[in-house]
């Protein structure tokens, strides 16, 4: 090293000794809320901890800029802030260590149940202290602190100071500014030894564990060094470190950062300045940490309004949930479910904005995952849509307490999503019939697609008319793939109906009746229960342009006519009342324009051929009754003469 670079380097010690002489409060740190500090807004149950280093603070090296890491991060956060800040100049490492644990203990009884330790130099030694620790006491389990899921250890000095700046500690130490820290971070020195040796038999002890202890104490640990960039600490070679034992490269690795070692910051990711190593910007690592947030403090049921203190958490909650969803989908199934259950099936005071932030973002989520679905995907898909989904109700558009407050783009976006599970999924069984099994507890594919459709046939109650046509869509597009006994067992049948003659019939705009066409079209084909239910409906007298008629007379359409002529002249083994009632009604309106003379003469025959298979004497008489009554209202001769009265 060039004198005047071992001159700067000196100087850059000293400075920060300086500027160190008064510790900053890290709960006045402006735009950043720790979750240590009193009156805390705490919203989940996970941390992300940032420990300093030597002669550093939470202020100086992760928070003070704008560009701080807090800031570089907050986007993607799902998880709550803190800091550690302790005295290095006056303490020992091994006190400050124990000062950590007290710390984590204290987050403990906040409720905390998982931390990621984010370090800088001298604070990754106090880390790794907690992590030799592990299997310090007889049952190793640490529960008097929240478990730790990873370490990202920034320009750690495992192996020491360089030894001009451990000189320049020895003289910092004469001059009474860290006796007790400095001394132990010189190269090869008493403590250094004795730590490396304690981590190595961590790793000896957690290899030899059973899978339950493992899962425990198991910390990933992420060493970003600097190497030769770094003017301050030694580097870490691999090969040396793992000959030595204490480093375990099966549990996360090595990461050269090209960066140098100052604890300040400044404008990170810039040129010309100190930066954060690029690993630290890595979510990857991050995502160590599980998302768990606090439903009940931040979504509380009991209040009269929403301040926009509590949106602003509530919407921090729902971003990263998705942003967590999005990187480690498995993982976010069980805290997901139990969060979307409430929203979508309770109701009570709650922000819109939340509601839009959750449909257009978590659910679109959702909907870009089922393009390339797999096992773990049906598995939460199916328990989604059961425990979930299905108890969402589209008629209550009205409830402002609801999810959506009454708006009809979030109920269509939600109608829109179902739809998209319920093709993602049966597309993927049908190219993997052995994943079928993946639906055995909940009844199999057919009870998913019955509950999907049932749910979509339930977006006809919405009191609003685009909702209403995006569930005409919808059911158009499924119905017709699906097989009798999904469509029966659905109730779709029975919700169409009720839409038709409740209203829907007049209506209908010219796209959304030959949707109604299409799908009286398909379901007049079906099975005879389904063929009953249409039927009916479609004979059912009501007000239309003045007068009484039947409801199939609304759908303005003589070939939708003949093809339900034509499936009940196809099955013969399956006539009833309801469609000789049709039949006689064409006959006598000569179809749905009035001007289709063929199709009144093919409804003759139809009706003809229901009575010579009706055996019931009686019903045969009634149903001869009925078709002559028909025929006789006819305005065309040609068809009066076709039937004539006995």
């Amino acid at each position: 090293m060039r004198l005047a670079t071992k001159i700067l380097v000196l100087l850059v010690l000293f400075s920060h000794v300086a500027a160190r002489a008064a510790k900053d409060d890290p709960c006045q740190i402006k735009g950043v809320q720790f979750a240590h500090c009193p009156n805390a807004s705490r919203d989940f149950y996970s941390a992300l901890v940032a420990v300093h280093g030597w002669n550093g603070s939470c202020a100086e090296t992760f928070g003070h800029q704008d560009a701080s890491l807090y800031r570089i991060l907050e986007k993607h956060k799902f998880y709550d802030w803190d800091c550690f800040q302790y005295d290095s100049r006056h303490l020992s490492i091994t006190e400050n260590a124990r000062l950590l644990r007290v710390h984590l203990q204290d987050l403990k009884r906040a409720g905390y149940q998982q931390v990621l330790l984010t370090t800088h130099s001298t604070g990754g030694i106090l880390a790794l202290e907690l992590l030799a620790d592990g299997f310090k006491s007889p049952n190793p389990a640490p529960d008097q602190f929240p478990r730790i899921s990873g370490i990202l250890a920034w320009a750690t000095p495992i192996n020491g100071l360089r030894s001009l700046i451990s000189g320049g500690g020895a003289v910092l130490s004469r001059a009474g500014f860290s006796p007790k820290t400095l001394p132990d971070l010189k190269e090869d020195s008493p403590y250094l030894k004795a730590l490396k040796a304690r981590l190595k038999d961590y790793n000896r002890k957690y290899l030899a564990a059973d899978p339950v202890t493992q899962g425990k104490l198991g910390v990933k640990v992420w060493f970003l060094q600097g190497q030769g960039d770094d003017m301050v600490v030694q580097p870490i070679s691999r090969s040396t470190a793992e000959a030595e034992g204490w480093y375990w490269p099966d549990r996360e690795s090595l990461i050269e950062t090209g960066e140098g070692h100052t604890h300040n910051v400044g404008a990170a990711g810039t040129r010309l300045v100190p930066r954060y190593p690029a690993a630290i910007l890595d979510t990857r690592a991050v995502l160590a940490l599980r998302v768990n947030p606090r439903y009940d403090d931040v979504f509380p049921e009991k209040i009269l309004a929403v301040p926009a203190a509590l949106e602003s958490r509530q919407i921090d909650v729902v971003n990263g949930l998705t942003y967590f969803a999005d990187e480690k989908f498995t993982d976010a199934f069980t805290p997901s479910l139990a969060f979307l259950k409430r929203m979508f099936q309770g109701s009570f005071e709650r922000s819109r904005v939340v509601d839009e932030k959750l449909v257009f973002g978590f659910l679109d989520l959702l909907k870009r995952k089922a393009g390339n679905p797999d096992d773990d995907l049906v598995r939460f898909f199916d328990s989604f849509t059961r425990d979930v989904l299905v108890g969402y109700n589209p008629a209550l558009g009205q409830d402002i307490r609801t999810l959506g407050h009454g708006n009809s783009r979030i109920a269509q976006a939600i109608l829109e999503t179902a739809e998209i599970i319920r093709q993602s999924v049966n597309d993927y069984i049908r190219k993997n019939p052995e994943s079928g099994r993946l639906l055995a507890s909940s009844g199999g594919l057919d009870a998913f697609n019955t509950r999907l459709v049932g749910f979509s046939a339930k977006f006809l109650d919405s009191p609003h008319g685009p909702v209403q046509y995006a569930a005409l869509s919808t059911l158009d597009s499924s119905l017709p793939g699906l097989p009798d006994g999904v469509v029966t067992t659905s109730g779709a049948v029975g919700k169409l109906n009720a839409y038709y003659i409740k209203g829907g019939y007049r209506n209908l705009s010219v796209d959304a009746k030959s949707k109604i066409q299409r799908l009286y079209g398909n379901l007049g084909a079906r099975g005879q229960t389904i063929q009953t239910a249409v039927f009916e409906t479609l004979t059912a007298k009501v007000p239309y342009r003045g007068s009484q008629q039947p409801s199939w007379v609304a759908l303005a359409d003589d070939k939708t006519i003949r093809d339900l002529l034509a499936t009940i002249e196809a099955r013969p083994d399956a006539k009833s009342p309801e469609k000789l009632r049709f039949a006689a009604g064409v006959a006598a309106r000569a179809g749905a324009t009035g001007t289709d003379v063929k199709a009144a003469l093919k409804a003759i025959d139809v009706g003809k051929d229901i009575i010579a298979r009706t055996q019931n004497t009686a019903a045969r008489a009634e149903f001869e009754t009925v078709l002559r009554q028909g025929v006789a209202r006819s305005a065309y001769p040609v068809v009066q003469q076709s039937y004539p009265p006995q």
